[in-house]
């Protein structure tokens, strides 16, 4: 099962049993334990990670991908934040579905220079970001 994209904008944590994403309760779905996403493992490990650092740097929040600024607690249009993200950090617009075919069009060959060279686009954008104050504001 693939779950709506709505729904994994509003995904918990404690939707997650095992390595099993269950994006809907019993008193939603009738047979709701049958409707559930395998998470892999490099996957699972991405999320623990979310979780670890979202807990000991933001507070917490009960949503995968959380927004102070949203009335339901998770973020409802990642375009809308991709750009603020983009103008608090003064770069220019890169649509973030360039970014993901780009990556998905390498060859496999290139790939490991390529995330080489992303890692290190990603220490700078982790940098800049650690200055910018009230960056859970950005999720608006």
């Amino acid at each position: 099962m693939q779950a709506p994209f709505s729904r994994l904008l509003s995904a918990r944590w404690d939707q997650i049993f095992e390595n099993r994403w269950y994006p809907f309760g019993p008193e939603e779905r009738k047979y709701w334990h049958l409707l559930c996403d395998r998470i892999d493992m490099p996957a699972y490990k991405i999320l623990e990670r979310v979780h670890k650092y979202g807990n000991s740097d933001f507070g917490g929040s009960d949503y995968w991908f959380p927004s102070q600024t949203s009335s339901q607690g998770h973020i409802k249009n990642p375009d809308r934040v991709w750009r603020s993200i983009l103008k608090e950090i003064a770069w220019p617009f890169v649509p973030i579905r360039l970014i993901s075919s780009h990556y998905l069009n390498l060859p496999n060959f290139d790939r490991p220079r390529f995330n080489q060279k992303w890692q290190d686009e990603q220490n700078q954008i982790a940098a800049k970001l650690s200055t910018i104050s009230g960056i859970c504001d950005l999720t608006h």
